[in-house]
């Protein structure tokens, strides 16, 4: 149980008009309890779905069969490649191009940058981080972000106001987990996926960590140099969960107990076990890693056509309600676990994506070529009118405390990068900041800051002031890759007030 502090204010944002429902398809499995009980109707073969070897009814929404064209757009042949450094390891990489980080130092425009400050432009404050103020006690460890160093199987602790690394852990005891989506808490922990399997929750307040070796102190990394696992006294829990080849969506719930916000945290995690085999969704206790829930969903609604297990269950988030949101690779299905009950919904996606987000007003969002925005209350789907020179490579997005969601966009002919941010009310982009090189992940701190997260082969973050438009640079990075809440961001966010 955590006592939050306050969470940001979100200003209801204006809606755009909202276009014809698609007759997406829509899905109800019934679904309950940790042994994957399932309750069923009979009906005609073809109407039904194997879910743990019982025969499932699969339930057409209140929209019946869709009169829409096939929305499955094909994925091109490099988006569909899987990911960068072997099947154990990386994420997806289109082209020989999306390997290039431009400048090392990211200095190649040092000239122009000292003219764009004079003007009021783009200011690159390169290793120079504004300094905000101390938080207070209770606020001190919301200041973190969490990126995973994946070919090192390491997670690293940054400061997101002093820019200093401050921990940086082992996340599964063999060192070979290739770690890659994390999850912060609403009490500030984070939960770490690794893709080749296990997650590990580490405590961020070495005063919650447990003196295993009976010295009186606390043993644990202060710093990029990271300790033996059996060393290291801040790793709350580990579960192997050998039986996994893939683990990567996660996000913890931050569930209220009383009126005053004190709450129950556990952890939503997905595993596949083999090539075409089911999804699997756990709900883990948050204080032991327990399995409180599990259930599993056939991989004919998660589409692994493109020859993946990669592509089953790729990036998650959670709405207001807790319910875990989750979205395959590229083409296929957004699909939706709901809290209270278990039950599961899957929408088709109108486009590719490969980011997701659920924003304080329970719309959930997909960044990838195109960016789409789903409203679950009508069930339609809007996609967001890009000009066409933004039109590239994205990967993570969030929402901010100012209703703008945030990605980067990488035009692979131009090798051009720029941080978009879009109004969710208007759907127009509304902020353009030029970066040094790509960054594949993207979320937002607790001061209103923009981080961008490098991928393999980079070694770098940035975090933007959206306001001033200052560029500080963190760089000491192994081959990072984390595009999911790793701040804690977006779950204080949706844990706060907001309107359906």
């Amino acid at each position: 149980m955590f006592k939050s502090p306050p969470v940001p204010e979100h200003r209801p944002p204006p809606r755009a008009a909202q276009s014809p429902p698609r007759s997406a398809q829509r899905y109800l499995l019934i679904v309950w309890s940790a042994a994957t009980q399932v309750a069923a109707c009979s009906a005609p073969d073809d109407d039904k779905a194997s879910l743990g070897g019982v025969d499932v009814l699969i339930l057409p929404d209140s929209h019946g069969e869709s009169d829409h064209p096939s929305d499955n757009v094909s994925a091109t042949e490099e988006e569909s490649k899987a990911e960068s450094h072997g099947d154990a390891a990386g994420d997806s990489v289109e082209s020989e191009a999306d390997l290039d980080t431009g400048d090392e130092n990211g200095d190649e425009n040092d000239d122009e940058n000292d003219d764009e400050n004079d003007d009021g432009g783009v200011n690159f404050d390169i290793g120079s981080p504004q300094q905000g103020d101390v938080p207070d006690a209770e606020e001190a460890y919301r200041g973190y972000i969490w990126i995973a160093n994946s070919t090192q199987s390491t997670v690293s602790k940054i400061n997101t106001r002093t820019l200093v690394e401050e921990g940086r852990y082992i996340t599964r005891p063999d060192q070979t987990g290739d770690p890659s989506r994390t999850s912060v808490g609403i009490g500030g922990n984070v939960a770490v996926a690794n893709r080749n399997g296990g997650i590990t929750k580490i405590f961020a307040d070495p005063a919650d960590c447990v003196d295993k070796n009976a010295d009186n102190s606390i043993t644990t990394a202060t710093d990029a140099t990271f300790l033996a696992w059996e060393a290291e006294e801040c790793i709350a829990w580990h579960i192997p969960f050998p039986e996994y080849r893939s683990q990567r969506a996660l996000a913890w719930t931050a569930e209220e107990i009383d009126a005053d916000s004190s709450y129950d945290e556990n952890l939503w995690v997905t595993g596949v076990e083999s090539l075409g085999g089911d999804v699997k969704v756990l709900l883990l206790d948050g204080d032991t890693g327990a399995i409180l829930e599990q259930l599993s969903i056939p991989p004919q609604f998660i589409d692994a056509s493109q020859g993946d297990i990669r592509v089953s269950a790729y990036g998650g988030a959670v709405d207001r309600d807790n319910n875990f949101w989750f979205s395959s690779l590229w083409n296929g299905w957004l699909v939706r676990v709901t809290r209270s009950d278990m039950s599961v919904d899957i929408w088709q996606k109108p486009h590719p994506t490969y980011g997701i987000t659920v924003d304080p007003n329970n719309n959930v969002w997909g960044c990838g070529r195109e960016i789409v925005r789903f409203t679950p209350a009508t069930e339609t789907w809007e996609e967001v009118p890009l000009p066409a020179e933004y039109r590239g490579y994205m990967g993570g997005c969030m929402v901010d405390g100012e209703n703008r969601l945030w990605l980067d966009v990488k035009n692979a002919n131009a090798q051009t990068f720029t941080l978009l941010g879009i109004d969710t009310g208007s759907l127009q982009v509304v902020e353009q900041i030029a970066l040094p090189s790509h960054t594949h992940g993207v979320s937002i701190d607790f001061d209103g800051n923009v981080w961008g997260v490098s991928k393999t082969g980079d070694t770098r973050a940035y975090r933007v002031d959206p306001t001033t438009k200052v560029i500080s640079t963190f760089d000491n990075l192994v081959d990072p890759y984390t595009y999911s809440d790793m701040t804690g961001f977006q779950l204080a966010s949706v844990a706060g007030p907001g309107e359906g």
